[in-house]
């Protein structure tokens, strides 16, 4: 009963730490956010290493994507951020996506990110018809093609030059 009661307080408060109404993940041009109950974490994606899946046990949603994420100290503020999100336990559980619980299915995040990391000429293109017809299209197709060769997205090289 008393986690009940906790979760039922968490729900109904998480709205005043939260900026916005919807949670989930958005990609923009400049990086990636992710809304959770009670805020939302920004990663640029020059931080953005890696983004990874990895399957979660049966009736738990089905898929994390788990970034791998180098933030620099004394990042700058975001508007989309609150105070929470300067928590760093706060902001590193951020970092793990829970895709199957997003409404779409969770391979296209997982696709999506990673088209967009190793394409930076094409992130222009996000927040418009472009991205969203790319998206519906599942236009992504070296990353799908080393999807089915390798069953992953396999790292590759950073523009820093560190392996990832």
């Amino acid at each position: 009963m008393p986690i009940a009661a906790m979760v039922a307080l968490a729900y109904v408060f998480s709205g005043v730490f939260r900026k916005r109404r919807q949670l989930g993940v958005g990609l923009s041009k400049s990086g990636v956010y992710h809304w959770s109950w009670f805020g939302c974490c920004f990663y640029k994606w020059e931080w953005i290493f890696e983004a990874r899946a990895v399957a979660q046990g049966y009736g738990t949603g089905g898929l994390n994507i788990v970034l791998d994420v180098h933030e620099p100290a004394g990042r700058p503020a975001n508007d989309e951020e609150n105070w929470i999100a300067d928590l760093d336990f706060f902001r590193k559980k951020r970092r793990v996506l829970t895709a199957g619980y997003l409404a779409v299915n969770p391979v296209l995040p997982y696709l999506a990110l990673n088209f967009y990391l190793r394409h930076p000429e094409f992130r222009k293109e996000l927040g418009t018809e472009l991205a969203s017809d790319r998206m519906k299209r599942l236009d992504f197709p070296d990353v799908i093609s080393e999807v089915r060769r390798f069953g992953a997205v396999r790292p590759v090289d950073s523009p820093r030059g560190q392996s990832t």
